[in-house]
C-alpha cells in the first residue's frame, strides 16, 4: 500500500475515532440527566392509595405535590447540567469543528 494512502486511512481513522468519542460523551450526558429523572416520574407514577396502607405515599394528596415534584426534576437536571457545563463535557460539542489535516 501507498504512503500516501495509507496517511489518508489513518487520517479518516483518527476523525471517525474522535466523532465516535463526542457521540458517546453527548450520550453519557443525555443519559446521566435523564434517566434519575425517568426514576421519579416511574415511582410517582405508581398512584397507590395512601388510605390503603401508611407505607404508600402521603405526598399524593399534597396540594402543592405535583408542582413541587416538576419543580425538584427541573432542578435536578438543571443542576446537573450545570454540573457538567462546569467540567467542561459542553466544550466538545459547541467549539467548531476542525480538520486535522490542515
Amino acid at each position: 500500500m501507498p504512503a500516501c494512502m495509507l496517511r489518508t486511512s489513518i487520517s479518516v481513522s483518527v476523525r471517525v475515532t474522535s466523532i465516535r468519542s463526542s457521540l458517546f460523551s453527548l450520550m453519557t450526558v443525555v443519559s446521566s440527566v435523564f434517566i434519575p429523572l425517568t426514576f421519579v416520574a416511574g415511582v410517582y407514577g405508581m398512584n397507590f392509595n395512601p388510605e390503603r396502607s401508611p407505607l404508600n405515599m402521603p405526598e399524593l394528596d399534597a396540594y402543592w405535590g405535583y408542582p413541587l415534584c416538576l419543580l425538584a426534576m427541573v432542578c435536578m437536571g438543571g443542576l446537573q447540567i450545570f454540573w457538567f457545563w462546569r467540567k467542561g463535557w459542553f466544550e466538545n460539542f459547541s467549539a467548531p469543528k476542525r480538520d486535522p489535516s490542515t
